[in-house]
């Protein structure tokens, strides 16, 4: 699976340092949704853990060609 999300929607990035914006925190983290895949033994794809190994974009089409499913955490943050 493929695991699209803003940064700015997750709590555990701002945690770690991203810049929240007003209101963009909701009651659903896409890293929690990626934490309990794995405990199922179901393989994702998410750019903190996978990217970095070519370049942003060339890893995240990489990663999107590998998968079968896309996740896409939709919101009104860009």
């Amino acid at each position: 699976m493929f695991i699209s999300y803003c940064w700015t929607n997750s709590a555990e990035a701002v945690k770690a340092g991203t810049k929240a914006k007003e209101g963009s925190l909701g009651h659903f983290d896409p890293r929690v949704l990626a934490r309990k895949l794995g405990a199922q033994g179901l393989s994702y794809w998410m750019d903190i853990e996978c990217a970095g190994k070519v370049g942003l974009f060339e890893d995240i089409a990489e990663g999107m060609k590998r998968s079968k499913v896309v996740v896409a955490c939709v919101s009104d943050e860009v």
